[in-house]
């Protein structure tokens, strides 16, 4: 047996191919020195041990040219981690292609498992260091143009073409696995901007081009294979890029059967169940009826426009049937799912794939508590599988609840698996401490866990200061019996504002805590400036399933940047469940009406300000700050969750994001302006990109912050005498003091929002410039002239905020116990 390591490229590929043009026989196994074996070892004895196991497989199967483990098998576009048995490859002459830039191991195994057979190691552990096509967030190939379009003219294309006859189907599910790596990197927010305009023209013509050696059903297929498992929305419009027709229909090839219907949120008002819902559109509303039965009515759907678009490189791609219907509980029994096509009825099962579903597939016994109604699942089987066919409504009592909690604990504990072990634990320590938190109103803060001092740290101050003066406000007659009686804000230990907030009296909730645990599960009121709160608190679609049931909060959005873009995928109500949003502007009242949040009829909208808006007292220290927001081609994806920082990207300095700010706080005309007329320069990175800060050029007049650690940012904008930003946020803070900005649009670089109701031009508080030698002159002009804004962006600024005082918290923390005591008094 022999082992290669792989390191670079180049020597890689000559040794690979040196050693099978020398060696007729034997086992070849080719790992990575940062590869990790069983229970995450390194050492020499772990790879001996996996190399030795990986022996035994091919000896089983004499005639297995190659065997990988199960983990590393999506498809096998890297050769680390796989064994090679050379006796069965004497045949052939198939080497590596140092021609092909990023696909010359995929190429190479393609052809090698088309000539023999080849074997998964079910059982072996084997974790991969070197990122594979799949890996978004670390493979550097999605950055790069070639690996989209060179990819598809140069290889694929041409691969699929050089077969004769009928193409193997492992050769198809490559090619559509290679497609869908491309898309899926650039879906929704994770939009590079490595392709735009004319370039995904082309690259979709390509897509067609390499698509019509593939079968249409297995374009369409919906069946499950290791490279290329998608719904039949994605297969749809793969068949759709291939015949040129986005109208062509492929329900011929559609098996009804299939549909399912996703329960995104479950509520109870006033005795009707509330569902919010989608479906997908390969049954449009226009050609079939989906409704409701319960007991031996209908209940038609409410079809909505809420957000439901799937993009890639930023344009429309699909989109689902988004719904919302209210159902009047006049009775127990089930409620079941229906689409009538053609007179046709066929029930549709049921899924539940939103943190807010209240319910899950798994585990089985879920159920969801609410008042004298206890809802669980209803399953049977179908096409071979048990799949949940309605929800059950049934009357509530302990010892029922009770039994489904114990049957939860039991499909838990009896998984044998570590992961669910920990959420047994994690209910059963909800069940011992329920009688203290019941009853007690809790609300629970949040910014970014790793960087506090947002919207929602200044609520939670102000709410700490009307908790010890609750005695005194009932005394003048305030109604103080919505107070809260416990609040939290959550915060990472590791963070200086932990112990920032700790010196200054408070007792900040450390993230991961038993106590965080406990508090997420218990609280009633979640008052965020970020959105998807499930994330934040290290929770995704794959175990807060174990929780679905249990918590109950309302979520209060304070806004970390004003809603004035179009982010209805991050904003829509149904993203967190959000029952209140404090806007300070009416513009942003009017961006968020419209149908694609979907808070119009929900009273969600209040115009009050934001709190974080209260400190922005005026203390000029003469100084110019810089401040852009970031680009997605400039950082890294979240490689955790979202409140967790992110990893530094080793390709940050060849973006024109570095290349044009980079430039800017190093032109020697603008420094020597600051120096003149004694302005300092703060260049602020956004938090996403701060991890960066390490390859910007430094030099005597500019200071480089990264917003981490203790930077504050409420200091800078007071000590600041003028802004220049991009589209960030932070510029209506900046504006908010009534202090001057320039906007920067550099064009390099693509905007990072699409407008909604903020337009640039008519309603910007500053000067527009998109080129670095008109924004220096103008930075020289203002220095020359004291940093003063002028009269017209005065006017705008009076225009777009409702409120310019420092009482934002007070109109909210009234508006949040108002709403509660409005849903006690039903």
């Amino acid at each position: 047996m022999h082992i290669i390591y792989k390191t670079d490229r180049d020597s890689f590929i000559e040794e690979f191919n040196g050693y099978l043009d020398s060696h007729r026989s034997g086992y070849l196994l080719v790992v990575s020195p940062e590869d990790t074996y069983e229970r995450g070892r390194s050492d020499e004895k772990a790879l001996r041990h996996f190399a030795d196991r990986m022996a035994d497989k091919l000896r089983l199967n004499p005639s297995a040219v190659l065997v990988t483990p199960k983990l590393f098998f999506q498809f096998p576009d890297r050769i680390c981690g796989i064994m090679f048995n050379l006796d069965n490859m004497q045949d052939t002459e198939l080497r590596l292609d140092p021609e092909l830039r990023y696909n010359y191991e995929a190429d190479y195994l393609l052809r090698l498992i088309s000539t023999g057979d080849y074997m998964i190691g079910q059982d072996i552990e084997y974790i991969q260091s070197e990122p594979g096509d799949g890996n978004y967030r670390e493979f550097a190939g999605i950055y790069d143009r070639a690996w989209y379009i060179d990819n598809l003219e140069n290889y694929l294309i041409p691969m699929l073409s050089s077969y004769e006859g009928e193409l193997p189907v492992i050769v198809q599910q490559y090619a559509l696995y290679n497609i869908t790596c491309r898309l899926e990197a650039n879906q929704n927010n994770n939009n590079r901007h490595v392709l735009s305009g004319d370039d995904i023209d082309l690259f979709q013509e390509l897509i067609s081009r390499a698509l019509q050696y593939i079968d249409d059903d297995m374009i369409i297929s919906q069946e499950t294979f290791p490279a290329y498992k998608r719904d039949f929305q994605f297969g749809r419009m793969l068949y759709r890029i291939k015949y040129k027709d986005q109208t062509r229909d492929a329900l011929e090839l559609y098996d009804i059967s299939r549909l399912r219907c996703n329960i995104q949120l479950i509520d109870i008002r006033q005795d009707h169940v509330e569902l919010d819902g989608s479906v997908p559109d390969s049954i449009g509303r226009d050609r079939a009826e989906y409704y409701f039965r319960f007991g031996d009515r209908e209940y038609p759907v409410e079809h909505c426009e809420r957000f439901s678009l799937t993009k890639y490189f930023g344009r429309p791609a699909y989109k689902r049937l988004p719904f919302h219907v209210s159902i009047p509980i006049e009775a127990y029994g089930d409620l079941e799912f229906y689409v009538r096509m053609g007179g046709v009825e066929t029930r549709v099962p049921l899924e539940f794939k939103s943190h807010t579903s209240r319910l899950s597939a798994y585990p089985r016994l879920s159920y969801w508590h609410a008042g004298r109604y206890l809802l669980t699942t209803v399953r049977e089987r179908l096409e071979g599988r048990r799949l949940v066919t309605a929800i059950r409504v049934s009357r509530y009592n302990y010892l029922k609840m009770a039994l489904r909690e114990i049957g939860v604990g039991g499909e838990l504990l009896l998984s044998f698996q570590m992961h669910r072990f920990r959420f047994f634990l994690l209910r059963a320590a909800w069940v011992v401490t329920r009688p203290y938190f019941r009853g007690k109103n809790i609300w629970m803060f949040f910014d970014k866990i790793y960087k506090a001092g947002d919207s929602a740290e200044y609520l939670y101050r102000y709410t700490a200061d009307r908790m010890q003066h609750r005695r005194e406000d009932a005394a003048k007659g305030i109604d103080t019996s919505c107070y809260p009686d416990r609040i939290y804000y959550l915060v990472d230990e590791k963070s200086s504002d932990y112990k920032r907030l700790i010196s200054d009296g408070f007792r900040p909730l450390r993230r991961g805590s038993f106590l965080h645990r406990l508090a997420f599960l218990n609280a009633d009121m979640m008052i965020v400036s970020n959105s998807t709160v499930f994330a934040f608190n290290d929770y995704y679609l794959e175990n807060s399933r174990y929780i679905r049931g249990i918590p109950d909060f309302h979520t209060v959005c304070v806004q970390h940047g004003l809603s004035v873009q179009k982010i209805a995928l991050a904003q829509q109500r149904l993203r967190d469940n959000t029952r209140l949003y404090f806007c300070a502007s009416k513009y942003e009242i009017e961006n968020l009406s419209h149908p694609v949040y979907d808070y119009v009829g929900y009273n969600a909208l209040r115009l009050t300000g934001v709190p974080r808006y209260d400190g922005l007292i005026d203390d000029d220290k003469r100084q110019i700050m810089i401040s852009p927001t970031w680009r997605m081609q400039s950082a890294m994806l979240v490689s955790k969750n979202e409140g967790v920082e992110r990893d530094y990207n080793s390709h940050f300095r060849e973006t024109p994001y570095y290349q044009v700010y980079n430039s800017l706080i190093n032109d020697e005309r603008l420094l020597e302006a600051a120096r003149r007329y004694d302005y300092r320069i703060v260049y602020v990175l956004h938090p996403i990109v701060s991890p960066q800060a390490g390859d910007f050029d430094s030099n005597d007049s500019v200071e480089i912050i990264p917003a981490v650690g203790d930077m504050s940012y409420e200091k800078l904008f007071r000590e600041s005498s003028l802004m220049v930003t991009d589209y960030s946020g932070i510029q209506f803070d900046f504006a908010y003091m009534r202090k001057p900005l320039v906007y920067y649009h550099p064009e390099e670089l693509e905007a990072h929002y699409e407008e909604g109701v903020y337009h640039y031009d008519t309603m910007a508080f500053g000067e527009i410039v998109s080129r670095r030698d008109e924004l220096v002159e103008l930075l020289i002009s203002y220095m020359e002239s004291g940093c003063r804004m002028k009269p017209e962006y005065i006017r705008r600024a009076d225009d777009f905020y409702e409120y310019s005082d420092h009482h934002n918290s007070e109109r909210i923390f009234y508006e949040m116990t108002k709403y509660q005591k409005e849903l006690r008094q039903g």
